[in-house]
């Protein structure tokens, strides 16, 4: 059953990869299944956003509803970050 998932997912990943549009001002982060903001995708937005060209890229991050509803102090921060970032929750 996992094998037969796993080949559906890569089926629908290769089918999307080619009809969706892309962009390279386009960055997206995810951790702990959208649980936290650390990590390692989170020291490389840490780093990202101080770079002076920072400005030119939209940052996402995917996270659940219940880490913004909690107040965590890291989701706070993406938050009031100055560089251009999207914060997309997951049920």
């Amino acid at each position: 059953m996992k094998a037969l998932i796993k080949k559906i997912m890569v089926c629908l990943y290769r089918v999307l990869n080619r009809i969706l549009p892309k962009s390279e001002w386009l960055v997206v982060f995810s951790s702990g299944n959208g649980k936290n903001t650390g990590g390692n995708p989170g020291a490389i937005f840490r780093y990202a956003v101080q770079c002076p060209d920072a400005a030119k890229y939209r940052f996402v991050w995917f996270l659940t509803d219940e880490l913004l509803r909690t107040g965590h102090k890291a989701a706070a921060t993406l938050k009031k970050n100055g560089a251009k970032v999207v914060i997309i929750t997951l049920a």
